[in-house]
């Protein structure tokens, strides 16, 4: 917890494969749309071996990929789910 006048810590890191959207929700997102939503909404992506998600630190209620998935359903549209 930070107080007043104190910069927040950030949340863990979440190592994140795009292609978890559709495995969890059954919702279809290209890897390139689901990197573009997440830095749209404040969410740093490291590339490399393996990808990286760093929530804001405004974001405390990022816990896991589950909560990611719930981002990029969110703006693809609920509307789209199966």
């Amino acid at each position: 917890m930070a107080f007043a006048g104190e910069t927040p810590a950030l949340p863990p890191p979440i190592e994140f494969d795009p292609r978890y959207v559709e495995r969890l929700s059954g919702l279809a997102v290209a890897p390139e749309r689901t990197w573009k939503i997440l830095g749209a909404l404040g969410f740093d992506v490291i590339h490399g071996a393996s990808d990286v998600v760093q929530a804001p630190s405004w974001r405390r209620d990022i816990e896991g990929k589950a909560d990611l998935v719930e981002e990029v359903a969110r703006i693809a549209g609920y509307g789209a789910l199966p």
